[in-house]
């Protein structure tokens, strides 16, 4: 759950993660609505209700 959280928090702030491998992931409106999409199924969802909430204003802050 702490990951988790750790990862909402990047993802809620972040324009761009760049990994210690692969290519850079743009924090775009496609994969804050992709994540929201999914989020329901994860199996941490309801423990981290606070990720949600922080995509779901991040996506709105912007636009999407």
């Amino acid at each position: 759950v702490q990951t988790w959280r750790s990862v909402g928090k990047i993802l809620a702030a972040a324009d761009v993660i760049v990994p210690g491998h692969g290519e850079p992931i743009p924090v775009d409106d496609d994969l804050l609505r992709t994540l929201l999409g999914a989020y329901g199924q994860a199996e941490w969802g309801e423990r981290c209700p606070e990720v949600r909430a922080a995509l779901a204003s991040r996506l709105g802050a912007r636009g999407g």
